[in-house]
C-alpha cells in the first residue's frame, strides 16, 4: 500500500470517528434538548444529560455493529438496515438512560435519532 493511500485511508478514519462521536451527539443532545424545551417538559434535563445520553446510546450502538459485523464477515447487510438497526438501538438505549417515558417524550426521542441520523447520514453518503 503507498504511503498516499495510508496516511488518506487514516485521515477517512479520523474523520469517521470525529462524525459518530462528536458531531452526532452534539447533533442530537441539541435537537433532544429544543425538543425537551419546546415541549416544555425539559424541567431537570440539561443539555449535559442531553449530550451525555445520545453520545452514550451512540456508542453502544456502533460498538453493538460492530462486533456484529466482525461476528459474522459473511453476512452481507444493506445500508439502509444497518442504519435502522442502529437507529432503533441508540432510541432504546435513549429512553433507559433518559428513564422518560411518556409518550411525547417518546415521540421527542424518536424524532431527535431520526432526525440526527438523516442529518448525519445525509452528509457523509451525498
Amino acid at each position: 500500500m503507498p504511503v498516499s493511500s495510508v496516511s488518506q485511508f487514516a485521515i477517512q478514519q479520523l474523520l469517521s470517528l470525529l462524525t459518530v462521536f462528536a458531531v452526532m451527539p452534539a447533533v442530537g443532545g441539541t435537537l433532544l434538548y429544543k425538543g425537551f424545551c419546546l415541549s416544555r417538559t425539559a424541567e431537570e434535563l440539561a443539555w449535559s444529560r442531553c449530550f451525555k445520553a445520545i453520545l452514550a446510546a451512540t456508542g453502544c450502538a456502533y460498538l453493538g455493529m460492530a462486533l456484529f459485523r466482525f461476528l459474522s464477515p459473511e453476512t452481507i447487510t444493506p445500508g439502509w438496515v444497518a442504519v435502522a438497526a442502529t437507529a432503533a438501538v441508540e432510541f432504546a438505549l435513549l429512553v433507559v438512560f433518559l428513564r422518560r417515558t411518556e409518550a411525547r417524550a417518546l415521540l421527542i426521542q424518536a424524532s431527535a435519532v431520526l432526525l440526527m441520523n438523516a442529518a448525519v447520514y445525509g452528509l457523509m453518503f451525498a
